[in-house]
């Protein structure tokens, strides 16, 4: 079998090898460089970075990192939000914004997106999701929407080139925005939010299908924002303490 090349002027013929891994599910590329105990040990410790790094798979053995097995729906009425038989008041509920800004409008360029969550015991609540490819002149009057439309506690943005902007923004006006640090790749900032999704933890309603798509792309899929807002959401919130005062802090140090 082969194809036809084109090199300037000149028509190359190359042969297609197939190549079939002949690794059973779990075995390492090279077992001479790196032993069965440590490899096991790499494997138990993080099996997102395990099935990306050593496997050169970024998807788990089993097929994609986040299931459509492991997502719960909540339902709503005007007064409560029912996770399964608990009934949850709206007015309780602590309402919060993580936003992963970006500032081109190509074909190729990430969404500015933002995840809106409110957190009741251990579970993440989405309860709205924006995407959209925006210029960083109307970052500002996005942010302003949001925080109007559900009054949250503080929006929490990415420490990167447009979210700099963002915060120095909003400090000088005196609007609380929480800088958040990317610490580690989008990988490993998901690997919380996985053992939450595992464990029923991570709620939102029937609608929220980009959230879905992306979700069950990942880490593979052509937009993952989203996902790294509900990320930020999970080490946000639930690792760290949440009062205003520690937002003025921080965005103040």
């Amino acid at each position: 079998m082969g194809y036809i090349a084109h090199t300037g002027n000149q028509r190359m013929k190359h042969n297609i090898i197939q190549y079939d891994d002949p690794r059973k599910k779990g075995e390492a590329l090279w077992q001479e460089w790196i032993s069965s105990e440590i490899y096991e040990g790499i494997k138990k410790e993080s099996e997102i970075e395990f099935s990306a790094l050593y496997q050169q798979t970024p998807t788990t053995a089993e097929g994609n990192i986040f299931k459509a097995k492991d997502f719960k729906y909540y339902k709503e009425n005007e007064i409560f939000i029912y996770l399964g038989e608990e009934a949850i008041r709206k007015s309780d509920l602590r309402i919060y914004q993580t936003i992963d800004p970006a500032g081109t409008v190509s074909q190729t360029a990430d969404d500015f997106a933002c995840v809106t969550f409110a957190i009741h015991a251990n579970n993440i609540i989405v309860l709205d999701t924006f995407n959209e490819q925006a210029l960083t002149t109307t970052h500002d009057d996005i942010m302003t929407s949001l925080r109007n439309k559900w009054n949250p506690i503080y929006q929490a943005v990415e420490k990167k080139i447009f979210g700099l902007n963002i915060i120095q923004n909003a400090a000088s006006r005196g609007i609380p925005v929480m800088p958040l640090t990317a610490d580690g790749n989008k990988i490993y900032r998901a690997e919380p939010l996985q053992v939450r999704f595992k464990n029923g933890l991570v709620w939102f309603k029937n609608g929220f299908s980009t959230l879905e798509k992306q979700l069950l792309e990942f880490p593979n899929g052509k937009h993952d924002d989203l996902v790294d807002c509900l990320a930020y959401a999970c080490i946000l919130v639930l690792d760290k303490p949440a009062d205003i005062a520690k937002v003025w802090e921080d965005i103040y140090a």
